[in-house]
């Protein structure tokens, strides 16, 4: 068997297995045009026959959304970047899918545009699964809250009955407060009829007292108006006074010679005047004592006064506390009933509460039963999505190294085609007789020891 045959060979070999392989691979062109898919990526696109699908963009199957970002991930695949993407693709019968693909790039063959190969598998069980572990995460919380509500509502009830069995403790301790109240009351009347007298007493006293104080006023008002006129009069004579005094110094200065006798005489009329206007003097400042002692009579009366005041508030502040306790007796009574009614409401609440919470408790139950049904079928429908979920990793770890064998046997090919170049040149050189001898010796194809020793084992 030639080389080229073994070549050949092992190519539909490889070919059969890619075609039947599991998992799911592509070979796209940068613009994510299709050049080859095998059975699982075809049965996954909904396509029956491989014309379905070949020479078709890779893109026309993706949705909307995830289009732009195939075609950036499979320019990167050819550009030689190794990368994976998650998206959701549309089947030629409809059905949507969620899809987790990985690209590498392929050698290009002389000139030839880059390729890139995609390998994908559907995780739409695990995006299930994720799913159902959510709703199970939701489900338990849910039944948590509901638990934690019900014993909320238990202790509110719990709270109800104390504050019941407060409210009628506090009515008791109300009643009791209304008794001493009552007493009090009793007490605080007579104290009124006395203040009253004593409030009568001082009204009349300090009405007098206010007269004598208006009396008092009026006294040193018409005090304060003569000593100002005994003022006025006194400045008068004093000017006048020294009006004469200049004058006469006037007089003796011109007159001196001719009129010494009657100026003489004139300053002792003069003195006269002067010593009777002291006189009037000292008689204006006794009266100006006097008026100053009226005032400190009437200041002493306003300060009487200002105490009697004093004196009548306090008993008006007595009268307003008998008031305000009258009033905090009528405001005891009406809480007294409020009290009772909140209290008489808040049982036949309770009541109804209670029986409101019976009736949730046995729906509470009911519902928990139901929920642990669905729990028990959510956990059997994950764990089966655990076992599609391994198998799907084991067929991608197995079409990873059938891809790196693909590759291999792609740089075989080549060798071997540079191998019957060569071999050809030789041949021709022969007819021509050239100086070649002997037939070039042709390459160990990169792994075919390992072939040949594993049988039909899978690739590493």
């Amino acid at each position: 068997m030639t080389p080229l045959e073994a070549l050949e060979i092992q190519e539909q070999r490889l070919r059969s297995i890619v075609e039947l392989a599991p998992a799911c691979l592509a070979r796209v062109t940068r613009d994510a045009s299709i050049l080859a898919m095998n059975g699982a990526a075809r049965n996954m696109l909904g396509a029956s026959e491989a014309r379905e699908v070949l020479k078709k963009s890779l893109l026309a199957f993706a949705t909307t959304d995830d289009r732009e970002r195939l075609r950036t991930f499979v320019e990167q695949g050819c550009d030689g970047k190794s990368a994976s993407l998650e998206l959701s693709i549309v089947s030629l019968a409809g059905d949507a899918r969620e899809i987790e693909a990985s690209v590498v790039a392929l050698p290009a063959r002389g000139d030839a545009a880059p390729t890139a190969l995609l390998t994908f598998r559907d995780v739409s069980g695990y995006r299930r699964l994720e799913d159902s572990v959510i709703e199970t995460a939701r489900l338990e919380a849910e039944k948590a809250a509901r638990e934690a509500a019900d014993r909320a509502r238990e202790a509110e009830l719990a709270r109800v009955r104390g504050e019941a069995d407060n409210a009628a403790h506090v009515a008791a301790a109300l009643r009791e407060a209304a008794i001493r109240d009552a007493a009090r009351l009793e007490e605080l009347e007579g104290r009124l009829t006395e203040l009253g007298a004593e409030c009568r007493q001082l009204a009349s006293d300090r009405d007098a007292q206010a007269a004598a104080v208006h009396a008092a006023r009026a006294e040193a008002q018409a005090a304060d108006r003569d000593r100002d006129e005994l003022r006025r009069r006194l400045d008068e004579s004093l000017t006048k006074a020294e009006s004469d005094r200049a004058q006469l110094a006037r007089e003796l200065d011109s007159h001196r010679v001719a009129e010494v006798g009657r100026q003489q005489e004139e300053v002792g009329r003069q003195r006269e005047a002067i010593a009777r206007q002291g006189e009037e003097i000292g008689r204006l400042q006794e009266e100006i004592a006097r008026l100053h002692d009226v005032q400190l009579a009437t200041e002493r009366a306003e300060a009487d006064r200002v105490r009697q005041d004093h004196a009548l508030e306090e008993q008006r502040r007595d009268s307003a506390d008998y008031d305000r306790l009258l009033a905090d007796r009528d405001e005891l009574k009406r809480n007294f009933d409020s009290v009772s009614a909140a209290h008489a409401t808040e049982m036949a609440m309770a009541f109804a509460d209670r029986a409101a919470l019976e009736r949730r408790v046995k729906d509470t139950d009911l519902k928990q039963r139901r929920l642990e049904a669905e729990i028990a079928r959510v956990t059997a429908e994950r764990d089966g999505a655990a076992r599609s979920l391994a198998e799907s990793q084991q067929h991608e770890q197995q079409a990873r190294r059938w891809i790196a064998r693909w590759i291999e046997l792609e740089r075989a090919m080549q060798i071997a085609r540079a191998d019957l170049q060569e071999l050809a040149d030789w041949a021709h050189g022969r007819n021509g007789h050239s100086s070649a001898a002997e037939p070039p010796v042709a390459r160990p194809l990169p792994g075919a020891a390992s072939h040949h020793t594993s049988g039909d084992a899978p690739w590493n």
